[in-house]
Formats: structure tokens, sequence, C-alpha cells
């Protein structure tokens, strides 16, 4: 697995990368997790689908935090109706590593 920036992301169209980041913004549908993750290059959206994973790694998703570090494989492709960096989606088939960690200050006082 080559390294990876999520700035270069077209590069990597229909391969499985490894996302080293924070999470910015999570979001449950019930089924489906969103995470936005940023890596200091740029931001994606990941995705974690309950029928493509096993049962402990979308519950992991559960105990996810906002600003928690994580390190997390997957598959990545183009999403013509996203915008901007987020046109590109992380489907997540593993979490590697979540480091959780409650933010230090306010949520409004982040700017």
């Amino acid at each position: 697995m080559a390294d990876f920036q999520i700035n270069m992301a077209a590069n990597f169209v229909g391969k499985m990368v490894k996302v080293k980041g924070w999470i910015r913004h999570i979001r449950s549908s019930g089924s489906i997790y969103f995470i936005e993750v940023r890596d200091g290059y740029g931001e994606i959206q990941c995705v974690v689908v309950k029928s493509e994973v096993d049962e402990r790694l979308f519950k992991e998703c559960a105990e996810l935090k906002l600003e928690s570090s994580l390190v997390v494989e997957g598959l990545l492709r183009e999403e013509k109706e996203l915008q901007g960096d987020m046109k590109f989606l992380l489907r997540i088939y593993k979490l590697l590593i979540f480091l959780m960690r409650s933010i230090p200050y306010p949520r409004n006082l982040m700017g």
C-alpha cells in the first residue's frame, strides 16, 4: 500500500489506501457511518456500511469521538455528486488504530 495524502486522492481512485488523520465530523443513519477525516492536506468522507464489515468494526464506530486520531484502510472511489475534496469517498474495511480523546475545550470555541 502506497503512502497516501488526501490532497492526492485523484491518483488513487479504485485502490486500497490507508488514511491517517483526525475525525472532523461523524454521523450515522443506523446502518451506515459517515466519518469526515482530515489529514493536514485535505478532508475526505469515509463510509462504514454495516453489511460490508464485521460486527466488531461497526460497533467500534459508535465509540469514535470528534478530533480523535485514527488510521483506516479502505477502497477509494470518486463520487460525481460530491464537491471539492469531499468528492472522494473511502469505503472503510479496517480500523487499524483509534486513539480516543475528548476535546479539551467547548466545541463552539473551535472556529
